[in-house]
């Protein structure tokens, strides 16, 4: 798509096939949030890869049962899905109108949960809904902490005082398993059962089996067995129980649907990709061949973008900072490749040519700057200690304005992960210091040093960026 568009970028499509044919698994909210905060505000209007059309009817047999068990007001249908099927489903075989449905997609909706739990014709979809750009939660910065608020104490009431059942669910999403832990933990056998459904699998004989590679799962079975009971079965089975023991329903499926028409998608795409530009594209590629593994294809795909502008280097001037921003940009994640190769020469080399444009317009973006610094700092070879130093006196200017943003944040930034890290690396400075400066080994300053590290710690956990950051943990 991105070489019909744009055919000059035709030399990298080969590559790029080629790292998906073999790429491992990719958490879609780290690829969102980068697109949030580098190259589109609304990424390539994400939801729409969820807008199912209506006609013909696309739903299956769980969707049905979810659609009668909707309208008996029995009990509660929540979602973490964007996808419009539970409503396409309701209005087909319950026979009503769209607007008899209660949807609950925002945040704000989930105040009075109280008075509407267990109501007919109430959905509640905790990671809003494709028909609507303000609720969808997939970026990091929305789905990479623990709820708060009425949809916390929503899930909180749901899991410890009722009975439910997870289908089809890895309990994956970290800002929805917090609260699901922590409500499991305290709850009472008294007060209803857990019920988690495992596709069947052949060859799999016990629950080990099914909780291999499930961390949350297994957690969740771990904190509080008494009140978690498996299910093993298909998904159509376990529907067709439901409906025919539970509503006294014979579950009817739609005749096949045909498959959704290609230009549904690549309408919307061109659009955006033509929106974003092919400077930005071309860093999309880039970003995607790293995430992919292909490490050295990802660093040509970028530094062939900041040849081409940096031709005419010398007549960059202070009105051009769009480009230089977005050249800036380019060199900081072609040096995050190298990085990852730990050809940290090449990646401090990159880093203070990036810095060099920088200074021609006063700065970069807060996390341009923040990336750049922190590749200074956490460099493995010799550097002088002017450098470093700047470096650091960068990152606490930075971290104040992280601390202003997290209050008054701007379009297309998340400064939870900034702050957290912004924390970090003022308290490994400080640590670093205490080793070199006996005399500032007091108690005030360790307090003061574990405190940061505390605060750093919840921070960037709330990023669920943890496990990338290599000795966060180190005390």
């Amino acid at each position: 798509m991105c070489v019909h568009i744009y055919p000059n970028l035709k030399r990298f499509s080969g590559q790029l096939d080629d790292a998906l044919e073999k790429s491992h698994y990719v958490l879609m909210e780290n690829i969102f949030q980068h697109l949030y905060e580098t190259v589109h505000p609304n990424p390539f209007h994400a939801g729409r890869v969820f807008d199912i059309p209506s006609n013909p009817p696309r739903f299956n047999i769980n969707h049905t049962f979810l659609a009668h068990w909707l309208r008996s007001g029995r009990g509660t249908v929540v979602t973490p899905n964007l996808d419009p099927l539970i409503e396409h489903t309701w209005q087909n075989i319950v026979g009503y109108s769209s607007d008899q449905l209660t949807i609950i997609r925002r945040p704000t909706e989930f105040g009075g949960w109280d008075r509407l739990i267990n109501h007919p014709d109430v959905l509640w979809k905790l990671h809003g809904s494709s028909d609507d750009p303000e609720s969808w939660a997939i970026t990091l910065s929305r789905v990479g902490f623990s709820l708060d608020g009425a949809r916390a104490d929503f899930v909180r009431h749901l899991v410890k005082e009722h009975n439910v059942c997870f289908i089809g669910y890895r309990a994956a999403d970290l800002d929805l398993f917090l609260p699901i832990l922590e409500a499991h933990t305290r709850r009472k056998q008294d007060k209803g059962k857990l019920f988690w459904v495992f596709y069947f699998r052949e060859g799999y004989k016990t629950l080990a089996d099914y909780l291999q590679g499930e961390a949350n799962i297994a957690q969740l079975f771990e904190v509080n067995a008494d009140c978690i009971y498996p299910i093993v079965t298909s998904a159509e089975r376990l529907s067709t129980w439901l409906q025919q023991r539970c509503l006294g329903v014979t579950p009817v499926l739609p005749p096949t649907s045909s498959p959704i028409p290609e230009y549904d998608y690549r309408q919307w795409f061109t659009i955006d990709l033509q929106s974003i530009g092919e400077l930005a594209t071309q860093k999309l590629i880039g970003y995607a061949l790293r995430v992919l593994g292909k490490y050295e294809e990802s660093i040509a795909v970028l530094n062939d973008a900041v040849s081409v502008i940096l031709r005419d280097e010398e007549h960059l001037t202070p009105a051009d900072e769009h480009l230089v921003r977005r050249t800036a940009q380019l060199l900081q994640e072609s040096a995050q490749t190298s990085w990852q190769k730990e050809d940290y020469l090449n990646a401090i080399g990159k880093v203070k040519r990036a810095q060099k444009l920088l200074k021609r317009i006063g700065g970069g973006d807060p996390g341009s700057e923040f990336g750049l610094n922190s590749m200074i700092l956490d460099a493995k070879i010799p550097l002088t200690a002017t450098e470093r130093i700047a470096a650091f006196l960068g990152m606490i200017k930075l971290h104040w304005r992280f601390i202003q943003l997290s209050r008054h944040p701007g379009p297309g930034f998340s400064p939870i992960l900034g702050q957290g890290l912004c924390i970090y690396h003022e308290a490994k400075f400080t640590e670093e210091a205490l080793k070199r400066t006996p005399l500032l080994r007091l108690p005030a300053v360790r307090r003061m040093l574990i405190a940061w590290y505390d605060r750093a710690e919840k921070l960037i956990r709330k990023s669920e960026f943890l496990n990338s950051i290599p000795g966060v943990k180190r005390r």
